[in-house]
């Protein structure tokens, strides 16, 4: 292993799930490994920031919760609450940081109109307003 020099704090972001289903190895793994490299780091005398994201706003949960005939956020949770589990089974740390897509689509439709508006990015197709009304229309998401 090659040694690290002295760095600041190291922040590390790692997809995190999209909770409408068990957690399978593959999913398992990239914590496991994730939380793996920021124990490495911490034993080399690292500060570490780790975080991991949870999107509970996305297409495969409202269809999942559609199926199951239960609201999204019920499914989420319930699916987030069984990877915890699984995550404290394999002894994988919680991350210091955990944002939740749902708490920042209003931040985010914010700014991508200012994006918009400044000319820096593009709506093609009409992606922007579809997942816009997606989010706040859709029949198993909020709104």
């Amino acid at each position: 292993m090659l040694p690290v020099g002295p760095v600041g704090p190291v922040r590390v972001y790692v997809c995190g799930i999209t909770p409408y289903a068990v957690t399978h190895l593959g999913h398992a793994s990239t914590f496991v490994w994730t939380d793996l490299a920021a124990r490495v780091l911490r034993g080399a005398g690292h500060q570490v920031q780790l975080a991991r994201n949870v999107t509970d706003v996305d297409e495969a949960l409202f269809a999942a919760a559609l199926r199951q005939g239960r609201p999204y956020d019920e499914l989420a949770a319930l699916a987030r609450f069984s990877f915890d589990r699984t995550m404290t089974a394999l002894r994988v740390r919680v991350p210091e940081h955990e944002p939740v897509a749902r708490r920042q689509v209003d931040r985010v439709v914010q700014l991508a109109t200012a994006l918009l508006v400044r000319g820096a990015g593009r709506a093609g197709r009409g992606d922007r307003d579809e997942a816009v009304a997606g989010v706040r229309r859709h029949p198993a998401g909020p709104g």
